[in-house]
């Protein structure tokens, strides 16, 4: 939502199919330990988990990983407490209820 200088709100409501939604079934939320730029970031989750995971920057040192399986979770989970190796401060799993108060938005034109 935007206000102009003449106070008028310009406001976009986007519905979304509930098929359209199915892709989050699969989604993390990540929140890297160290995040030294944006492109390194992406760099070190395509390094730890594969091509094959999508990662989407949601805000400041958190990641969206779409793809990531609960078996591949287990084993960071693992890998994580025993050697501390991982890129990643905390992993959950996405759920509708999850919100951020900020987001970077990028749109085609």
């Amino acid at each position: 939502m935007s206000v102009n200088p003449r106070g008028v709100q310009t406001s976009i409501h986007l519905d979304i199919l509930e098929g359209a939604k199915r892709w989050l079934s699969d989604a993390w939320v990540a929140s890297l330990k160290d995040m030294k730029t944006l492109h390194e970031a992406e760099d070190d989750i395509a390094w730890e988990l594969g091509t094959d995971i999508t990662p989407k920057y949601t805000r400041e040192n958190m990641f969206l990983l779409l793809g990531l399986s609960d078996i591949r979770v287990e084993e960071l989970v693992v890998e994580e407490s025993r050697y501390g190796s991982t890129p990643f401060h905390m992993l959950q799993k996405w759920n509708p209820s999850m919100k951020t108060g900020q987001r970077l938005i990028w749109v085609q034109v």
